[in-house]
């Protein structure tokens, strides 16, 4: 599960090593907007798996992502079993 604040058209991706398992996208329509995003994957990860949340790896990004006091991101996964 992942959410995102950001400013402007900021495409992200989450890998599973080395390969897209889920995408977002939190545009606001122009650059001077907040928005944020969520996105939940679920997905079956063993030991050395190597899961990553990134900027789109070919469509540039035209706006900021933002983690302060006021506009926070995170990404949490949790294990069951």
């Amino acid at each position: 599960m992942w959410s995102i604040s950001g400013r402007g058209g900021v495409p992200l991706q989450l890998t599973k090593n080395g390969v897209v398992i889920g995408r977002s996208d939190p545009s606001t329509g122009t650059e001077d907007d907040f928005g944020n995003v969520s996105g939940f994957v679920i997905t079956y990860a063993e030991e050395n798996d190597v899961l990553l949340m990134k900027t789109h790896s070919t469509v540039k990004a035209l706006g900021k992502i933002y983690s302060n006091e006021y506009h926070q991101s995170a990404f949490g996964g949790w294990r069951l079993g």
